[in-house]
This record gives structure tokens, C-alpha cells and sequence, in this order.
């Protein structure tokens, strides 16, 4: 057997390719790195200026333990 079918074929009749499963594993790495990129995005955001309607500026930060203050 090549290495890609020996957890394929073990008693079962089994149609997976070794293209399938890069193809899968592929699909995940994507998955996480959009949820990664998102994440940083996210952050950016809470990070910013916000101004009041009476004037004020408040700026908000994300605090370590996941908890957003604005001052």
C-alpha cells in the first residue's frame, strides 16, 4: 500500500484519495487563518477614537482578560 490508503482501507471499501485529504486539510488552514486575520481586525476596531453627539472623545481599548474599557 502508498502511504495515502492504509487508514482508508481497513476492511471497508473506501474511495479517499491522498488529493482529497490535502484538499481537506488545506480548506482548514484557510479556515483558521481567515478566523486569525478576522480576529486582528476586530481588534484594530476596538481600538479607535470614538466621538460622542456632545462632543467628547472616548477611546476604547480591549483589556487582556477579553474585557473592553472606554475612557
Amino acid at each position: 500500500m502508498n502511504g495515502c490508503n492504509e487508514n482508508c482501507n481497513q476492511g471497508r471499501n473506501c474511495t479517499c484519495t491522498c488529493h482529497q485529504r490535502s484538499d481537506r486539510w488545506f480548506r482548514w488552514f484557510l479556515l483558521f487563518a481567515a478566523l486569525y486575520f478576522l480576529g486582528h481586525m476586530v481588534y484594530a476596531l476596538a481600538d479607535t477614537t470614538v466621538f460622542t453627539p456632545d462632543g467628547k472623545v472616548v477611546t476604547c481599548r480591549p483589556l487582556p482578560n477579553g474585557t473592553l474599557v472606554c475612557i
